[in-house]
């Protein structure tokens, strides 16, 4: 397919992802996190479906949104974790799950790198419907939903707000590429992503039920988390997607090594490895 076809089926999992970890984890408090655990991974599930069934682009598209919400079971595993595990197995089995981010992200792409030279690119998205339906149904049945729900309503107006942020602030930035930072397009929809935000952060602290508790951002020891987890994340996923993209790039580039796809991803492995191995190490750094 045309690159712009293919921004865009990276744009609408990003989008989707970004909007519904907040909403999704919210709703987790409200209504049971098991049961929007469920959800996320049920819309892996569907979403890989609809792709593994289909190469109509528009269709690729929708089943790759779908596949965004999926995203947030990240978080609500975790939140999970932490309220059915016993007291001393949580900083352990946190490490755990977040290790097996960077051990399925390195794993993941030499494999997808061997699927893609050897079959057709459907054969990704039959692996990931089996593996979400496996984990749907493991969850299911051994799971149980813990009691404490928050209960209460679900604040529409400020998840519209958030949702508009976060997709004019995405969708140029994911765009810039094809558009050009001199498109007028890139600089009007930040300029409106900074105000709707702004919008959203007085309605949170206005309400009696906020999606986002602003109060609960501000604190010293969660902003700096939070601070530190988006540098990490940019490193994390730039260092994938730079890695990669430099060993496959063609020696005619002037620094590239002209490596397949499979060898790009075998790149990325050692990290994925010593994510696995750090993360006993992990396990007491957080107990302490």
């Amino acid at each position: 397919t045309s690159p712009s076809n293919v921004t865009w089926l990276l744009t609408s999992t990003l989008l989707v992802s970004a909007v519904s970890v907040p909403i999704l984890g919210r709703l987790g408090d409200m209504f049971g996190k098991r049961l929007m655990l469920l959800i996320a991974i049920g819309s892996l599930a569907v979403g890989s479906l609809v792709t593994a069934l289909t190469s109509n682009v528009a269709l690729l598209i929708v089943g790759r949104a779908i596949q965004g919400l999926s995203s947030a079971a990240i978080p609500l595993g975790i939140s999970l974790l932490i309220v059915i595990m016993p007291r001393e197995r949580v900083g352990s089995s946190i490490a755990l799950i977040s290790a097996m981010l960077g051990v399925g992200g390195a794993l993941g792409l030499p494999l997808a790198g061997f699927i893609a030279e050897h079959a057709d690119f459907h054969a990704l998205f039959w692996i990931t419907t089996a593996a979400s339906a496996a984990s749907f149904l493991g969850i299911l049945a051994l799971v149980p939903e813990p009691a404490g729900r928050t209960g209460g309503r679900v604040d529409i107006v400020g998840a519209v707000l958030l949702a508009v942020g976060l997709v004019c602030l995405l969708l140029p930035l994911t765009q810039s590429a094809t558009w050009g930072w001199g498109d007028p397009r890139v600089a009007g929809l930040i300029a409106i992503s900074v105000v709707v935000l702004a919008v959203f952060g007085w309605h949170q602290l206005r309400g009696s039920q906020p999606l986002v508790d602003m109060r609960a951002l501000g604190r010293r020891p969660i902003l700096a988390t939070n601070i530190a987890s988006i540098l990490f994340g940019f490193a994390l996923f730039a260092s994938f997607i730079g890695t990669a993209s430099f060993v496959e790039a063609p020696e005619a580039s002037g620094y590239g090594f002209g490596s397949s796809l499979m060898v790009g991803g075998l790149a990325m492995l050692p990290s994925g490895l010593c994510m696995l191995i750090f993360a006993p190490v992990a396990a007491r750094l957080i107990t302490k």
